[in-house]
Formats: C-alpha cells, sequence, structure tokens
C-alpha cells in the first residue's frame, strides 16, 4: 500500500511538473519585445500649428497722420508691384535687390484708361520699401485678400501696390455705371492691395436688398 501511494504521488508531481513547463512555454511564446521607434510622424494639429506661427511672406502698413505713406515689408524673393515714381524709401540690402518695369496687359488696360505700367521691386533678402502716392491730397488703405471674397476696383487709379503669387488683376469693362467707372479691375486669389483715392477713404457694408 505504501509502495503504491508513493507511486501515486510521484506521478501526480509528474503531472504538475508537466503542466508548469508547458504554461511557461506558452507564456514565452506570445510574450513580444519591440523597440521604440526613433522618430514619429507629426500630427496634424501640430502641423496647423507650425503654419499658424510662421511668419507672414508681406506685411502692408499705413503711417503718417493722413494715411499717405505706406510701409511694406517682404520676404526674400517677395515680388513687389507699385506705382510708377511711388517708391520713396528702401531697407535691407541694396545689393540684392532689382528693380524692373513691368508692362501689365497694356493692351487691355490701354483702351478703359487703367494704369498699367508699374515697377517690380525683388530682393534676394528680406526689406522693407517706403511708398507713396504722386497726387497730392491722397489717403492709402490696405485690403487683404485670403481666397474668398474678390474685390473690385472702380476707379482707374486706385491700385497703388500689390503683392502675392496667386493674386490676380483682371481689367474689364462695366457699363452699368457712369464713364468714369467703366475701367475696372477684378482682383481675384491671395495677397495685399494698397488703393489710393482722393480725400479719406471709409468703407461701407451693406446687406441684400440695401
Amino acid at each position: 500500500m505504501r509502495h503504491q501511494a508513493l507511486q501515486h504521488v510521484c506521478l501526480t508531481c509528474r503531472h504538475q511538473a508537466r503542466a508548469a513547463s508547458t504554461l511557461s512555454r506558452a507564456s514565452k511564446r506570445y510574450v513580444q519585445i519591440s523597440a521604440t521607434p526613433t522618430s514619429t510622424e507629426p500630427t496634424q494639429r501640430g502641423i496647423e500649428a507650425t503654419q499658424t506661427a510662421a511668419p507672414p511672406d508681406a506685411r502692408f502698413e499705413v503711417l503718417g497722420t493722413h494715411s499717405s505713406l505706406l510701409s511694406a515689408s517682404l520676404a526674400a524673393s517677395q515680388n513687389l508691384y507699385t506705382r510708377k515714381g511711388t517708391l520713396v524709401g528702401f531697407n535691407g540690402s541694396p545689393e540684392n535687390a532689382l528693380s524692373t518695369l513691368s508692362l501689365l496687359e497694356p493692351f487691355r488696360r490701354g483702351p478703359l484708361a487703367i494704369p498699367f505700367l508699374y515697377q517690380r521691386l525683388t530682393s534676394t533678402t528680406p526689406y522693407t520699401a517706403l511708398l507713396a502716392p504722386k497726387s497730392p491730397n491722397t489717403s492709402l488703405v490696405v485690403v487683404h485678400l485670403d481666397g474668398r471674397v474678390d474685390w473690385i476696383l472702380a476707379q482707374r487709379n486706385a491700385l497703388q501696390a500689390w503683392t502675392g503669387p496667386s493674386l490676380a488683376l483682371r481689367p474689364q469693362l462695366n457699363t452699368a455705371l457712369s464713364p468714369a467707372y467703366w475701367g475696372q479691375t477684378h482682383t481675384t486669389g491671395r495677397g495685399l492691395l494698397a488703393l489710393t483715392g482722393r480725400g479719406l477713404i471709409h468703407q461701407i457694408s451693406l446687406k441684400q436688398g440695401e
């Protein structure tokens, strides 16, 4: 009896040892160890924050008590177009700047009496230009186009300066108004406009039907 009991105990111990060994192998089989990646892809939120924090390529600011002087600060290789003879100051590296005359669709603007001779200013380094209208008793205003709303320049001589690689200026004929406003400029895209007018310039917003 004692011998049978000992054999039973030994068999039980062997079964337990086999079960423990099987569990140990099973646990080792399903364990995975992976290294942490050295770099991660940026999230969309991080990209948007970076784009928001980035400085703009150009900035227009009206100066003077009579709003008769424009300060245009531009990044490197950004083109600035201004009326011929309106550049009065330059802050930057003159040796890196280039000024050329630009003809803006003379065959379409000429018959509408819209000015088409402009000065194109660019530089390989950031710069600031000071502009002043040639006509006396005129004021300046800056219009920022973000691509969602287009603007119509009703007066022929309203456009003083502009910048923006995607900004499009198209002359058009509008006979619905008086002959003084037949020659207009339709502006679309993204960029900055500097407009001039005699006296003070006011903004009036009207609702539909008013």
